[in-house]
């Protein structure tokens, strides 16, 4: 993507949680106006299982000029559009 003024600025419209044992995946994302920063890993106490936590990540919202940190549980994507979990 080129933003206005041409310089390449890459931009990832979302998440994808991957499977590497099955090859399956899940992407998820907000919409196709939100950008995705690498997310952030923070284990729950005890965890039992390799994604039982949860994911934070920063998201650009280029129309309204603001960016969100979102947070969901690692184990299940937020469904797109859906507020982020309180």
């Amino acid at each position: 993507m080129f933003p206005p003024g041409g310089r390449e600025e890459p931009r990832f419209p979302g998440l994808v949680k991957f499977d590497i044992e099955s090859g399956g995946y899940i992407a998820y994302s907000a919409g196709p106006r939100y950008f995705y920063n690498e997310p952030g890993f923070a284990p729950r106490d005890n965890p039992q299982s390799e994604d039982d936590g949860y994911l934070v990540t920063l998201v650009w919202n280029p129309k309204d000029q603001q960016s969100e940190i979102r947070c969901s549980t690692a184990s299940a994507p937020v469904s797109p559009g859906a507020p982020s979990p309180a």
